[in-house]
């Protein structure tokens, strides 16, 4: 029998073995070869970018190609996504939750659905110098290290099992972070939204999306009309299938479609809720008019001050399954009964990213006001120049440099009158 085409042949399953068990040694023989990075000090950069690794192990510096999935329409702050919580961690100092903690934020800020481990194993290929067919893994290699700087220290430091561990406990992590925010915003859903007739989330779940007058209306494709009885049926039956191209209402700001697709896209309320849920705390999904818990949420847990195409996608494809009849969340990809999420998630990143630069500036920065008040670390750098704080930093440096200046001379006369 010829073997199916999703299933590896046996040539191409020991191909893999050979690769994976020797990734170890092949980037270690590149880095006995390869000058150790500089460091932060010695480049003259005060804070490191969220982009490079900052532990001291010595990997070369990547040689890969451009982030080929990513436009060029990507948000400007889309790099500084992430803080700098942990500017002196190395692999030799890390604790033993730093994989917990990233498998966590992983999913919910880049890779929602990919498989880590070729993401890895090329990725650490290609900064060993080696040619990689694969240029989307090499892409997402990249978006994973942003995350996790640390994963490719810790793969070599764990010796030839590495890669699996490393990989393995990434995936275990997103998996168990996505089910509880599944879980979470299924027992809250009800408080956002008067749902008429009332829903349970969790238990109630073949009551919900197009069984449900409200829900149906959310989750109705926008060029659909829920109105039309024939169009109604035609979705409770199953008859009309739903691809992951067709956008539900739900995304739209008040669920209204205008000749402009773009114009209140990801704007909907539940959208919005669905993300301050996830990234700020159920509190604030609760009621926005209030001041928040002071418990932290994700984003402060994690140094997240922007927000991205990623995260949105991410909470908004929580937020369709929730509302959707479904009973287990999976990427569905070829799997009967099971809508592929996967594709939904990746046709929401890529329709973001491929707006008008316009509309997504417009986009970007109407989430930033909404979550995080418009706070942007560079700009607020650049407003407190002038601030009271700044002023009297410079201050203190202008009177140091005095006293630097006064000490000099009279050590200057000193030194004259002694020669004299």
């Amino acid at each position: 029998m010829p073997h199916s085409s999703l299933q590896p042949t046996s040539t191409s399953r020991s191909r893999r073995m050979f690769k994976t068990s020797h990734v170890y040694q092949r980037v270690r023989n590149n880095q006995s070869q390869s000058p150790p990075r500089a460091s932060s000090s010695e480049t003259g950069s005060s804070r490191s970018s969220p982009f490079v690794s900052r532990s001291s192990s010595p990997l070369p510096r990547s040689s890969s190609p451009p982030r080929s999935i990513l436009s060029h329409h990507d948000s400007p702050d889309e790099e500084d996504i992430l803080s700098d919580p942990e500017p002196n961690t190395t692999v030799d100092n890390v604790s033993n939750d730093y994989l917990v903690s990233k498998g966590c934020i992983l999913g919910r800020i880049r890779l929602m659905w990919d498989d880590l481990h070729p993401i890895l194993e090329e990725g650490m290929l290609i900064d060993a110098g080696k040619f990689v067919r694969h240029r989307r893994w090499a892409s997402e290699y990249h978006d994973l290290i942003s995350v996790i700087p640390l994963a490719p220290d810790l793969v070599l430091a764990s010796g030839e099992g590495g890669l699996q561990h490393v990989a393995a406990e990434l995936d275990f992590r997103r998996g168990k972070a996505c089910a509880t925010d599944v879980s979470t915003i299924k027992a809250n859903i009800h408080q956002w939204y008067e749902f008429q007739p009332a829903i349970d989330a969790v238990g109630g779940r073949h009551l919900l999306g197009f069984h449900h007058a409200a829900i149906g209306r959310m989750l109705c494709p926008a060029d659909l009309d829920w109105d039309d009885p024939s169009v109604r049926k035609a979705l409770q039956d199953g008859k009309k299938q739903i691809l992951p191209s067709n956008f539900p209402r739900v995304f739209w700001k008040d669920e209204i479609i205008y000749g402009d697709f773009f114009e209140g896209f990801m704007q909907g309320e539940l959208v919005v809720k669905a993300f301050l849920h996830i990234f700020i705390g159920p509190s604030a999904a609760r009621d926005t008019s209030t001041s928040r818990s002071t418990r932290q949420g994700n984003a402060a847990i994690h140094g997240i001050t922007t927000v991205t195409v990623y995260a949105i996608a991410y909470a908004a494809t929580i937020l369709r399954f929730v509302l959707s009849g479904q009973s287990t969340m999976s990427c569905g990809a070829r799997t009967k009964g099971k809508w592929p999420y996967k594709d939904f998630y990746n046709e929401l990143v890529q329709t973001m990213q491929g707006m008008d630069t316009d509309d997504l500036e417009d986009l970007m920065g109407w989430w930033q006001d909404t979550i995080f008040g418009g706070y942007d670390d560079e700009n607020d750098d650049e407003d407190n120049r002038s601030s009271m704080a700044a002023r009297m930093r410079a201050q203190a440096k202008e009177k140091q440099a005095r006293k630097a200046a006064e000490e000099a001379a009279a050590t200057a006369t000193a030194a004259a009158q002694l020669t004299a």
